[in-house]
């Protein structure tokens, strides 16, 4: 497709009766990355948030290759963009799993509402670790020299936790 001409083509071929929608595959950035240190030793393995084409262990050391530099959620641009670099904004993220670990480092008095549904109480407390591990790629703490830190971890980022399963 010439430049340019991207929705005019995408248009045209929304047309066809056999075409259910067309629309241009267009790439966005947001920059340059951020520099948003983290102490937390893990980090080096999160290449899927800000990837180089390597792996670190926690002391910087490189592990492997992924392949390919910059194939990754662009997730310290957005924290750039998005003025989250200095540590502010707030969210509260649900995850509905096997529960919580109530006392995880992470996620100390962070909790802020929780259900069992399996047990009909109000203490999610995780039965196989599944829901922990989900709540920690979404929203690990960070800058605690512990574990690695999640996707939103900086700001006010608390947790709704709901416990559905249990194994």
């Amino acid at each position: 497709v010439p430049a340019g001409a991207e929705w005019r083509v995408a248009q045209a071929l929304s047309r066809y009766p056999n075409v259910e929608f067309a629309e241009p595959d267009l790439v966005y950035t947001l920059g340059e990355p951020a520099a948003t240190p983290v102490n937390d030793p893990f980090i080096g393995y999160k290449w899927d948030l800000d990837n180089d084409g390597t792996v670190y262990n926690g002391s910087g050391t490189p592990l492997a290759s992924t392949g390919s530099a910059d194939a990754d959620m662009d997730w310290s641009e957005a924290v750039n963009a998005l003025g989250l670099d200095g540590g502010t904004g707030a969210a509260r993220i649900g995850i509905i799993d096997s529960g919580i670990r109530n006392d995880h480092e992470e996620f100390v008095g962070r909790i802020a509402a929780q259900y069992d549904f399996y047990n009909g109480d109000a203490n999610a407390e995780d039965d196989n670790g599944h829901g922990t591990h989900v709540a920690g790629i979404a929203g690990a703490d960070a800058n605690n020299a512990a574990g690695v830190a999640g996707v939103a971890f900086t700001g006010d980022i608390s947790f709704a936790i709901a416990k559905v399963k249990r194994r």
